[in-house]
Formats: C-alpha cells, structure tokens, sequence
C-alpha cells in the first residue's frame, strides 16, 4: 500500500470514529433525559421554589400540601409591622370587633402557583423545555406565590395604628382675628409645615414581597415626606380678595315664612385658602358652611314624612289618620346658591334654601288599593287588676301601634314602631 492510500485511510478513519463517538454520546444523552423524565413525570422538576420554599421533586399534592402548611403559619402568626417601637401583626383575615363578622385583606392562591411550578420545563417547545430544565437545574428558579391584597384596607388599618407617630404636613392658613367692639376684621397667614408620614405604597410592596416568598421577616415600615400644597409665599392678593366677598354682605336665606341672616361674623369662619392651579384663592369652605347649615337652619326645616294608618270598618279601609310627606333641606344645592351670591355681583342676596319632598310611603289616596279587606285574626288579652302604671303603658304602647301598616314581606319590629321610650313618650 502505498502512501497516499494510507493517508486518504486515515482521514475517513478519524470522521467515522469521531461520528461514532457522538452517536453514542447521543444515545447516552437521549437515555439519560428519558430516565430524567420518567423520573419526573408526575413531579416537578429539580431547582424549583415557591418563594423560599424548596418543592422540588414532588407532585403537585404534595406541593400544595407544603405550601397551604405555610400560608396556614402565616394566618395564625401574622406579617410583623413595626414602625419607631411600635408594632402589630396584620394577619390575612381580619375580625370584627363582635368577632362574628370577618373578611381578608390577603388572598393567597397556591393551586395556581404550585401548577406554575410544575409546567415550568414543560410548557413550551422541546429545546426550550430542555434549556429551562438546564437552567432550573443550575440556577435554580423561585415562583412568587400567587397573591391578592386589599391595599386600601391595609393602608387603612397601618394608618390605624401607627398614626400617633405621624406629623401630618399643614398647608398655610388663613388666620382671622376680630378687634374687641368694633367690626374690623384682621386677616394673616400662618407658615406652612412639613410632614412625615408613612410611606404606604412602599410598605404594600415590602408586604407582598414577604408573601410572595413566603418569608416571615419581620416588616420595618418607612416614613417619607409630605410637602404642603399651599405655602405662605403664594398667598398674594388674599385680603383684596376676602374684601370682594365681604362686599357683598348680608345675605338671607329664605324658606317660607323664616329666614336667617348671614352676616360678616359667620362668612369669616367658612373662608379658606384653595389652591388653583398654582394661584391660591380665597374660597367658602363647604365642610364649614355644611356644618353651620346642619346646626343651625335644617332642623328647624326637615319634618320626617308620616304614613297614614287606617281601620276597616265595614269590610272597607276607611281614614284613621292622615298621611303627612316630609321636606328635607339640600344643603349641598343650597351650598352652591350661597358661594353663587357671594362670588357674583348680580346675583340675589336673598337665597331660597333648596328642599325635596320626602312622600310618605302610605297615604289615603291609595290605601283602598292595597287589598286589605277583612279581618283575619284577632287577639285578646285581660290585664284587670294590674298596676295603674302597667296599665298606662299598655295604652300608650296600643295608642301607637293601632293602625299601623305592615307592609308583605316587611320585618316587624316592636322596638322600632313603639319609638323613644322615655318620661317624654311615656
């Protein structure tokens, strides 16, 4: 054989040796992953964690069993809070101060998380699969366990808590003094102030973070800032505009035959600084005014409506005694006609204070139409020879209850229709 035979035997030898050396590479890599997955069929796969709760290698009952022990230690322990040496245990369910009443602020979902589990190397194409199976397995990989919070009711019951410890900023203030004697009225503005307050959104997201791995570290809750919005270096022009709103005192507001003067000393109290854009105005605080309106003017105007009440007589409804519809006074409608005659030159001065008819739910127009037509049972009950005072009740108690109407379907209450008991109603 000559030399050029033995070279050209050499390069085929070396090809053949190395295609057979990977065939069975090949062969020992595509047995080993199908023992791999026969191992993990029903299981899932190595370096997988809910949280910090390690599940590789088991099945998906065993893993929800592992995790619903977890969320179970953390209904009853609770997710420790503290802020400045104070601290509370928000646990997902909350209880009402009777304790028969309860609702979650955290739902935990750990069906979906554990299936995330066990899909994770399994869900998508072949080489993918592969290529997070490998990955898993290195580097392992963490599902968040799968939450819901009611964020608000949790800012609410930290706020609940903790608020002792917060400085609450203060937008700058209208100050109104009044000289003794006289009508002069003298205004200022009051520095604003900075506050500190908790930082909620950070502590939801520090609380989802401990839920989501299942941690039980305690939480140190953040303070952050709060910045006015209002400061004494924007209020120009205030005392020119409280002098246009002035100007235009008193006013009355009128409700049939009453009316009430509103005069410069009640006008001063409603006066508030708003922001406008970045101008701050002179505005008539509504809190304010509503308060003065529900002290002062509505309960001389609202009247409860009075339904009728009847007696058959004859087989027929006849007129016991007559209904009566209430009125009650709008404020927030008669609130906008007061800032309305005080900010515009041409308006009235004298303000017709806003109401609606409250109807009574039974009158006589239509108690005839109600079907009532005979009598279906009767009671009767002897209390000769109780005491005068027993007696004297049981009439104020008949006088009452005597006529009146019970609706289908309507809940009885002996309490409710009898009212206030009192020397007054006794």
């Amino acid at each position: 054989m000559n030399k050029n035979k033995i070279k050209i035997i050499k390069y085929i030898k070396w090809p053949l040796i190395l295609m057979v050396i990977f065939f069975i590479l090949l062969v020992l890599f595509s047995l080993s992953y199908l023992f791999f997955l026969n191992k993990y069929d029903n299981k899932i796969f190595p370096g997988i964690s809910i949280g910090n709760t390690n599940i590789e290698r088991m099945t998906v009952a065993q893993a929800k069993k592992v995790i619903d022990k977890r969320i179970e230690q953390i209904n009853q322990e609770g997710i420790s809070l503290k802020y400045q040496g104070a601290e509370i245990n928000l646990t997902p369910k909350i209880s009402s101060l009777s304790g028969d009443i309860s609702y979650e602020v955290i739902k935990f979902d750990s069906i979906s998380s554990v299936n995330s589990a066990y899909l994770s190397g399994r869900d998508k194409l072949f080489f993918t699969n592969l290529k997070n199976q490998l990955n898993n397995l290195i580097n392992g990989k963490k599902i968040p366990l799968k939450t819901t919070l009611v964020e608000e009711e949790i800012k609410k019951i930290i706020h609940e808590n903790f608020e002792q410890f917060e400085i609450q900023s203060k937008n700058a203030e209208l100050l109104i003094a009044t000289s003794s004697g006289t009508e002069e009225i003298n205004f200022s503005i009051q520095k604003e102030k900075m506050g500190k307050v908790i930082n909620y959104n950070q502590a939801i997201e520090d609380i989802k973070n401990n839920i989501k791995n299942l941690s039980s570290n305690d939480i140190l809750l953040k303070d952050k800032l709060e910045y006015p919005t209002i400061h004494q270096r924007d209020c120009l022009n205030i005392e020119s505009q409280i002098k246009k709103i002035l100007k235009e005192l008193p006013i009355r507001l009128k409700y049939q035959e009453n009316n009430w003067k509103i005069e410069k000393g009640d006008i001063v109290k409603w006066l508030e600084l708003n922001k406008d854009g970045d101008e701050v105005i002179v505005n008539l605080s509504n809190q304010t005014i509503k308060k003065f309106l529900e002290k002062e003017i509505s309960p001389e105007i609202n009247k409860e409506p009075v339904d009728a009440r009847f007696e058959i007589e004859n087989n027929k409804v006849t007129q016991f005694e007559s209904s009566q519809d209430g009125v009650e006074m709008e404020i927030d409608k008669t609130i906008d006609k007061i800032k309305n005659s005080l900010y515009n030159k041409t308006a009235t001065k004298t303000i017709a204070i806003e109401i609606k008819e409250i109807k009574s739910k039974i009158n006589v127009n239509n108690i005839n139409d109600l079907g009532i037509k005979e009598i279906i049972g009767t009671g009767h009950s002897n209390f000769s020879g109780s005491p005068a005072n027993r007696i004297h009740n049981i009439t104020v108690g008949s006088q009452k209850l005597n006529g009146l109407l019970i609706k289908p379907g309507e809940e009885f209450s002996l309490v409710t229709s009898l009212g206030n008991i009192d020397a007054e109603n006794n």
